[in-house]
């Protein structure tokens, strides 16, 4: 029966063979099956030699159950780490000296005297075997010691289970016992082996032997990520788990007896504000009389009253040379710190809205980065009591909490960026020249957000607006409300941006043009959460184009009239003669000056309406040329032999020949370089007098490169020259033409520019920026050369030249 149980447990136990204990038992239970069968087939075989076989069989078992429980000991009760390859070869030694002692005893008698009887009953016993049995006993002592003490500090449920266990185990150990050192003859162990392998299946079905293994107290305390530190009433560490070492100054081994006071690293320490998260002293200010202070503090924590429970949080620095005389015990202490690791927490980036994009990358940037070298934990300093009454000591709780405080640190830090960001949004909004807006609808009557300049714009208040008293839409004109609202409507629906133009009535029931652009805003079902948009006031730009279509009519008209007036002219002053035809010869005269006017006017609008030209290497020979076969092409009769182009110093490439605007040199400008150059030379024609004579120097150096317009009339009446210098006009000094002007507003922002005027002539001088990056001719590079040309253009090349501007 006990065989067939102890098989029958085996079976039961092998399902858990994973558990801490399990093998151990099952090496257990193979031996109490050995035992017991040896014993029951010598018992009923006749045979004095086979009986005397299957007693020594019995040997083998019984070395195994005794391996088998102190094994099961040592890991039941949580010191699985002892049973290693070093200790397993030691155990095994007696056993195996026992299975060649008794498989010998023909050669000897040192295990049993005589067997020549029944042995069951009648063996005399050699030194040997009671030395084997001092051995066995032993060892189930040590283990029955280790489960009792295991039994002391265990819940009810393992308690119960270590007993069972050890009913178990002591019933067939008792039974041998009084068979070996009594006079009672009778070996009760077969029996007592039966009712051992009952004892084990009900534990087992019980309390869930080998289903419910129990863990020792003290494998948890080890294995915590807090630092435990056990202290007496006088305040002597008594016990202490690994975590706790990064905080001493000496190693595990070393602390145990030792004042907690003077133990502590408390120079490394510091007490953090739990409000503010900094500390009271600067690590790098070293031990002044802040930190001493701080080591006051931390010593009054440990001082104080034993029987109430009280918490302090501290920042530690890095271990110095306390660390180098830590023992081997500090330097694993470092596997029960917790690791870092920025996506184990359970912070979350925070909600998104305005700015969405920066601030994330704000948060990930903070959440992805190292924790500092100084680490953080809050200490816990409880009594503890024997049976719940009487004070027996203190029980400290370091728990590290760096990681906590680094994000915590970082919370406030973009707590701070977004209300900075959050004004900076306001500010934004509420210094936009437009109304910027928020409806629950595109209809709805009440804004849940309107900016200050609502007022300016339409003279009513933003709280009006969003109390409902006025809504944006009523104030649309009424011959383009419906349109408006129609094309915004069909916007928002379709996921679309709108920009509408239209009119509004103001709280002065002027008119005022706008401009709305904006769109509508959906949640993740697809559901209208908002129409945000911005209302600009566009009633000057509407103004102005009005003005322009006005100007573009009249300059149209009066070129028209003015070609009719010019014709008529001319045709009657070849019909007169005298003074008559002198005078028609003026009013032809005149009507070409108003028509180039009105040209210029033309090109005036276009430069305000054009957004300045980019800044760009533009070559200024080139630009010269094209002025040039403009203003034959406008004047060729006056000016045709009396032109000279004249290239001096260093230049970016020069051309074979002595014609100068074949050459390159470039300089800082735009595009429109060639029409100011033009609007220079077409003054020193129109002020020039019947014949002009006009000198260009082109000079380049290193640096700059200077443009010189010399004529020979009149000069520039002072009237002109005052206006431009000065840079605006009045009503009682102003300019009659508009070239200078037009010259000035293109080439002063790229160059200086200066006019010099007597009564021999006008100097014009342009001084531009050299453009260096222009790459240079392969072959001359940059060059110096002197070229002079008197300018002469064919008929051919007039018509050619006026397309070229």
């Amino acid at each position: 029966m006990a065989t067939v149980l102890s098989f029958v447990l085996g079976g039961m136990t092998w399902q858990y063979r994973k558990r801490p204990g399990a093998k151990p038992f099952l090496l257990l239970v193979a031996g109490l099956a050995i035992w017991s069968g040896g014993t029951f087939l010598a018992s009923i075989d006749p045979s004095y030699e086979r009986t005397l076989i299957w007693y020594r069989f019995t040997y083998a078992g019984i070395p195994t159950v005794v391996l088998g429980w102190f094994l099961f000991a040592l890991e039941f009760t949580g010191r699985g780490n002892w049973v290693n390859r070093r200790t397993l070869s030691l155990l095994a030694i007696e056993p195996v000296a026992v299975q060649f002692v008794v498989w010998t005893h023909g050669w000897h008698d040192l295990f049993w005297r005589d067997v020549s009887g029944d042995p069951l009953e009648q063996a005399v016993y050699g030194d040997l075997f009671w030395i084997h049995a001092l051995y066995s006993y032993g060892l189930l002592l040590v283990g029955t010691i280790l489960l009792l003490s295991f039994v002391l500090y265990s819940k009810t449920l393992y308690r119960d289970q270590v007993l069972a266990i050890m009913v178990a185990i002591t019933i067939p150990w008792g039974a041998n016992m009084v068979y070996l050192f009594t006079p009672f003859r009778a070996d009760l162990t077969p029996l007592a082996i039966g009712v051992s392998a009952g004892a084990f299946a009900w534990s087992m079905f019980r309390y869930g032997f080998m289903d419910v293994v129990p863990i020792a107290r003290e494998t948890v305390i080890d294995e915590m990520n807090d630092g435990v530190l056990v202290l007496d009433l006088e305040g002597r560490i008594v016990d202490l788990n690994r975590a706790i070492v990064p905080l001493l100054e000496t190693g595990e081994s070393d602390a145990v007896g030792t004042s907690v006071t003077s133990t502590f690293g408390l120079s490394r320490m510091t007490p953090l504000d739990s409000q503010t998260h900094t500390t009271a002293w600067s690590p790098s200010a070293g031990l002044d009389d802040d930190s001493n202070a701080n080591a006051g503090a931390l010593e009054a924590f440990f001082d104080g009253d034993v029987r109430s429970e009280r918490t302090i949080e501290i920042e530690v620095e890095p271990e110095g040379n306390a660390s180098e005389n830590a023992d081997a015990d500090s330097a694993s202490s470092t596997a029960a710190t917790p690791r870092y690791d920025a996506g184990a927490s359970d912070d979350r980036s925070p909600s998104q809205g305005v700015g969405e994009r920066g601030i994330k990358s704000d948060i990930r940037r903070e959440l992805e980065a190292e924790p500092p070298e100084t680490r953080s934990y809050a200490l816990t300093l409880s009594p503890f009591y024997a049976q719940k009454e009487s004070l027996t000591g203190q029980l400290l709780v370091a728990q590290d909490i760096t990681i906590r405080k680094h994000r915590e640190r970082q919370l406030e830090r973009l707590a701070d960026e977004l209300e900075r960001q959050s004004k900076e949004q306001v500010a934004l909004i509420e210094n936009l020249p437009g109304i910027v807006y928020r409806l629950p609808s595109v209809t709805a009557d009440s804004c849940s957000f309107v900016s200050q300049a609502a007022e300016a714009v339409t003279g009513y208040g933003p709280e009006m607006f969003e109390s409902g008293e006025r809504s944006l839409h009523e104030l649309i004109h009424g011959e383009d409300r419906q349109q408006v609202l129609e094309q915004k409507r069909t916007a928002v629906a379709n996921g679309e941006r709108y920009d509408v133009t239209y009119r509004i009535r103001n709280a002065n029931e002027g008119q005022r043009w706008v401009r709305d652009v904006g769109e509508g805003i959906v949640t993740g079902d697809g559901e209208l959460a908002s129409v945000v948009g911005v209302i600009l006031d566009v009633t000057e730009n509407k103004e102005r184009e009005q003005l322009q279509v006005l100007n573009r009519v009249l300059r149209h008209n009066i070129r028209n009239e003015m070609n009719v007036i010019k014709g008529y002219a001319s045709m009657a002053a070849k019909q007169t003669s005298g003074e008559v035809r002198d005078g028609l010869h003026i009013v032809e005269r005149k009507s070409e000056m108003v028509m180039r006017m009105s040209e210029k006017a033309r090109i005036v609008q276009q430069l305000l309406g054009t957004p300045a030209g980019a800044n760009r290497g533009v070559d200024v020979f080139g630009a010269l040329s094209d002025a040039l076969y403009r203003l034959d092409d406008q004047h060729g009769d006056r000016i045709r032999g009396r032109v000279s182009v004249t290239a001096n110093g260093e230049l970016d490439a020069r051309a074979d020949g002595d014609d100068p605007l074949k050459h390159s040199l470039h300089v800082h400008g735009c595009d429109l370089l060639a029409l100011g150059v033009y609007e220079l030379l077409e003054n020193a024609v129109v002020h020039g007098g019947n014949g002009p004579t006009i000198d260009i120097t082109v000079t380049g150096d290193g640096e700059t490169v200077e443009l010189r317009i010399v004529d020979t009339g009149p000069g520039i009446p002072d009237t002109e020259r005052d206006v431009i210098d000065a840079g605006l006009e009045s009503p009682l000094e102003h300019g009659s033409g508009m070239g200078l002007w037009i010259s000035q507003w293109i080439l002063t922002p790229y160059a200086d520019l200066t006019f010099e005027s007597d009564d021999d002539g006008t100097v014009v001088t342009v001084c531009f920026d050299r453009f260096d990056d222009e790459p240079k001719d392969e072959q001359t590079g940059t060059s110096e050369t002197t070229a002079r040309l008197t300018w002469p253009l064919s008929s051919e090349g007039d018509v050619d030249g006026a397309d070229r501007l």
